[in-house]
This record gives C-alpha cells, structure tokens and sequence, in this order.
C-alpha cells in the first residue's frame, strides 16, 4: 500500500512540475516570425510523434529539407505517408531513418548512414526531441522506484533516452555542423524537481546542463553554433498514454478525456518554442518556457558540475566515439545518387 502510495505520489509530483510550466505561458501567436529563415535549412529531428511529429511538419510546410529518425520501417512509413499527406504547397523533402536511442550502437549506426548519405548538406537544425517517461518494469525484482536499465548498455533506460544518447549524437555528427547551426533539446518543468530516485527529472535536468556546458566549450573556440531547450509546456501526446499503462493513477480515463483535452496544449502548439529556438540565434545556453520565454533553473548555472555531467557522459560513451570516416567512393555514390534524384 505504502509502495503504491509512494508511485502515485512520483507521478502526480511530475504532473504538478508541468503544470506548473504552464504558468510562463503566453498568448504569442503562431506566426511568431521564425518562418522566414526556413527556406535553405536542413534540420535532423530525433523522433517521429508528438512534438517532433509537428517540428518536422512546421520544417517540411516552409520548403525545409527534413530527416527524422525512428525505431522502425513501420514507425518511419507512417510518419512518412501523414507528413507528406498533410504537406501544403510549399513543400521541402522527407527522409527517414532508423535509430533506437536506447542503445549506442544504434545512434552510431543511424550516424554513419547519415554522414555517408548526406556528407554534403551541413545540418543547421538539430532537434533532440525523443524521450520517454515511465517505463513499466519488466522484472519483478527490479527497484519499483528506479527506471530499468538499458537491454543493450546497461544503463538508467531513461537517462540514456533521454539524454546520454543525444550527447554521443551530437559527438559523432558534430563535424556534419553547419558553422551556425542551432541545436534544440525538448526538455521539461521536471528538472526543477529532480531526486535521486527520479530519473525521468534528472534526465530533463541534464539537458539543460548539458546547453550550457556545451556553450562554454564552443565559446572557447569563438564557434556560432548554439545548443538551447525548452519546455513545451502541458501538451496532450502519446506520453500521457505511457504514463498511465505504468502507474495506478486512479480515474485515468478522466485525464485522459476531460483534463488534457480541456486543458492542455495540442501537439503544434507545444512545438512552438521549440521552432522559435531553432530560428533564433541568440539563445546561447538558454533555457526556455512556453511561449519563447526565458527561465533560468539554478540548479544549472554550477559550471563544476556543467564539467563532470560532460565528463561523465564522454566515459559513458568513449567505445563509440571513433569519428566516422567517409570514403571517397562514397561521396562519389551519393552525389551521383543526388544528381540521379534531381534528373528525376
């Protein structure tokens, strides 16, 4: 009874920091002026429902060149067929691509066909937007108050989604860079009520740790390229259906029917900061609430600890951090498979 107590207490705790989020929205309008940098750019999104299924249909609606990632030919095709079903006429290109962050393997393997397929078109957007929150525990003996560990690496499942695998992404695609690029991390309001046995809080917290240690670093080498997040505030996803399959939350079908709808955001609207900070070049390290609102979160501005979450997160990956080669051979193929597309 305690046990469950304890569960429903975590979870409701997550729901009031979202809420709590949604204090800082505004009424700032959809056309928020972002759109007319879009035309040339060529962003990669990490995730292919939700928020990042509407960053990607924002992108490819204003003539944008988008890849997104997926766990499966399955999730990649429907993701595919709805985006290029609702595509106005001023369409850019779709690609997909496969990738579990769950495992580094995988992250490496989606880079290495990125870098091979598209080695010459800089990425100027870079949305780490999968994530998940609850994970229902698969062994019964697991710690009902920790997150599983990963099947492939062996580590806190969501910290790794959520964050660890967007750190070796960054390492292995950063050569791929546009000189300016904007890199947009989809965080939370959670990371203000982070505990050491909430991992969900800790993996948001470090993203946002993770912008500022990484803007310090680029600030050595006078680099443009700038990493921001942002909470998208209360937004009625698919996350919410997670959460409640995991938990004993009581009266679940009343959340899900009367109070998201009621009261949370749509998907499009919760992409809105997110499109704003991919457009915005001057929100270095930044951290952002709903509507492109600057909050700063202190327990982020520690630069000692900026360093060992770096630190950490590079000794956590360092088997995978070989930088990817391309052959000659293979530009070669692609630029002929470009040239072949274009003809086309």
């Amino acid at each position: 009874m305690i046990s469950k107590m304890l569960k429903l207490g975590a979870v409701l705790l997550a729901l009031v920091s979202i809420w709590l989020g949604m204090c800082f929205y505004t009424t700032i309008p959809v056309k928020m002026g972002f759109y007319r940098f879009l035309s040339t750019l060529n962003p990669v999104l990490i995730g292919n429902s939700g928020i990042g299924f509407d960053l990607a249909m924002a992108l490819f609606n204003n003539d944008v060149d988008v890849t997104i990632t997926c766990r499966s030919e399955l999730k990649c095709a429907t993701a595919n067929q709805a985006i290029e079903a609702e595509g106005g006429l001023n369409k850019g290109r779709l690609f997909t691509m496969l990738m579990d962050t769950s495992s580094f393997a995988s992250v490496r393997s989606f880079c290495e066909n990125f870098v091979t397929t598209f080695s010459d078109h800089p990425i100027d957007m870079l949305f780490f937007n999968a994530g998940t929150n609850f994970i229902k525990l698969k062994n019964p003996e697991d710690n009902p108050d920790c997150a599983p560990k990963t099947a492939a690496d062996g580590i806190d499942y969501l910290f790794q989604v959520n964050y660890l695998s967007h750190h070796l992404m960054y390492r292995l695609l950063e050569p791929c860079l546009a000189s300016n690029a904007r890199i947009v991390h989809t965080s939370s309001a959670s990371a203000f009520s982070t505990f050491s046995y909430k991992s969900y809080g800790q993996s948001k917290l470090a993203q946002d740790i993770w912008c500022k240690a990484l803007t310090r670093k680029l600030a050595l080498v006078n680099s443009n390229i700038s990493a921001k997040a942002f909470h998208p505030g209360l937004v009625n996803t698919a996350i919410f259906e997670k959460i409640t399959a995991v938990s004993d939350i009581p009266n679940q079908s009343f959340l899900q029917d009367t109070i998201l709808p009621k009261y949370a955001w749509q998907s499009p609207d919760g992409a809105l900061t997110g499109l704003f900070l991919a457009t915005h070049f001057d929100s270095k390290g930044k951290y952002y609430h709903p509507q492109a609102i600057e909050v700063v979160n202190e327990l982020t501005v520690d630069e000692t600890l900026q360093d060992k979450l770096w630190d950490f997160s590079e000794e956590l990956v360092q088997d995978y951090l070989t930088p990817i080669q391309v052959s000659v051979k293979a530009e070669n193929e692609v630029v002929e498979e470009n040239n072949e597309a274009v003809e086309r």
